[in-house]
């Protein structure tokens, strides 16, 4: 069997916009294989949309160019522009700037009109994309009756009509809403994988578009940095500079998004705690701080942790003990969240158990047992200590075992909605 065509090949790529010194493109190689999903990342004004607009003639800005594109192992500027136009999709950031026919229906039909399609073969089309990406509600509405999220997605679907094989997006997501980009970036993926069409995107919401990615390729300056699996390109950039700082591909800093969620979580936990006020030490707060730690990280864990004591003993009148239950508990969700990112702590049910054990018993006791002595007039020493140590030893033992079960039965279901709330809503784990 002959070897497959690479789909796009770039070479040693350079390009200047007219009386401009720097490159805004400098020495670029980068090939694309059939039916992959290249996701391409970088700090604002590396270069990502002037290279991407070079894997499409009509589109390529003015300036000076050297170096190869070519498509299909053939040279990009020598092909057809009607070819092209069927062969290499373009979806730019704004929809508005790309439909041009005031019926839903008629945009559909529109591209496969202009390149002379028969009628029945222009109807079967229209009807395939139609349902495909579930238009069939608003075919007959005017455009201008759209969303924003319908009107990128009524765009994505009349490129889609034409059966392009390279499918290129810049920045496609950017004048959505959360719901609406997530909606739009699952119809990608779709197309990549349903359809085999190979996918070129840039994007901003990184933590929704890794999972769909086979490969990722990260720009500075105008330069490749790095090619490679998302995980390990992922691993390259943390800790990587550039003139920019920190190389702002991969979000660190929590997004408001997220705060809403470590609101929920501490509401939760809160809850859960006055759920079983009656049962001492019989709490879940424990253990929705390590499932915290473990889904967002240890900045997180310690959040929800600390925050959930705070609130909980503002309403139980507990507090001279609150200050020594936020850090205890704070100290618990970050070291999950440390020992989760460094692989010393899994997701399996038996791990999480035995972390939440040795947290009640040596974290959680062995902080706040010795620091009721500190509360108290008695004459401070060693044996005081262990006293003190030794009283809340069973009470010790019934938070571990309360930790344990919720861990047990809970941790893998409350895992698996954060992950999914992870990548649909665009939240990120700490760097």
């Amino acid at each position: 069997m002959p070897p497959r065509t690479t789909c796009l090949k770039i070479q040693n790529l350079t390009f200047s916009y007219p009386e401009q010194r720097r490159h805004a493109l400098e020495g670029v190689t980068l090939a694309v294989q059939p039916g992959e999903f290249l996701v391409l990342c970088g700090p604002s004004g590396c270069g990502k949309s002037t290279l991407l607009r070079q894997m499409k003639t009509v589109l390529a800005p003015h300036g000076q160019c050297t170096g190869k594109v070519r498509f299909e192992g053939a040279p990009l500027d020598g092909m057809d522009p009607r070819r092209q136009s069927q062969a290499i999709g373009f979806v730019q950031q704004s929809p508005e700037n790309q439909l041009v026919i005031d019926k839903v229906w008629h945009e559909l039909a529109f591209g496969l009109e202009s390149l002379g399609y028969d009628t029945p073969t222009i109807r079967r089309r229209v009807a395939e994309m139609a349902s495909f990406f579930g238009i069939q509600t608003w075919f007959y509405n005017n455009v201008a009756e759209l969303s924003g999220g319908q009107k990128q997605l009524l765009n994505l679907a009349s490129i889609m009509a034409m059966q392009p094989r390279l499918l290129i997006l810049d920045e496609p997501t950017s004048q959505l809403d959360p719901i609406a980009a997530s909606d739009f970036l699952a119809a990608i993926g779709k197309i990549n994988r349903e359809l085999g069409t190979t996918v070129v995107l840039t994007e901003h919401r990184l933590a929704e578009a890794f999972p769909l990615a086979s490969r990722v390729a990260v720009m500075d300056k105008g330069r490749l940095l790095y090619t490679g699996t998302p995980d390990k390109v992922g691993e390259a950039l943390r800790g990587a500079v550039s003139t920019h700082g920190p190389v702002g591909v991969l979000p660190q800093n929590p997004q408001a998004r997220e705060l809403v969620i470590i609101a929920v979580l501490c509401a939760i936990g809160v809850a859960g705690r006055a759920a079983f006020f009656m049962l001492p030490q019989f709490k879940p707060v424990m253990a929705l701080t390590i499932i915290a730690g473990v889904a967002f990280g240890g900045e997180t864990g310690f959040l929800v942790g600390a925050m959930t004591m705070l609130v909980s003993n503002v309403l139980y009148a507990q507090g001279p003990w609150t200050p020594w239950q936020m850090f205890c508990m704070g100290i618990i969700g970050f070291l999950a969240g440390v020992l989760f990112r460094k692989d010393w702590l899994r997701r399996s049910r038996e791990s999480l158990c035995a972390f939440g054990v040795f947290a009640a018993i040596v974290i959680y006791g062995g902080i706040m047992n010795p620091a009721s002595a500190l509360m108290w007039p008695d004459e401070l020493n060693t044996g005081v200590i262990l006293t003190y140590y030794l009283c809340g030893f069973p009470m010790d033992c019934i938070h571990a075992a309360a930790s344990a079960l919720f861990l047990w039965f809970g941790a893998e279901p409350m895992l698996e909605k954060l992950d999914r709330i992870k990548v649909k809503y665009g939240l990120v784990e700490p760097g």
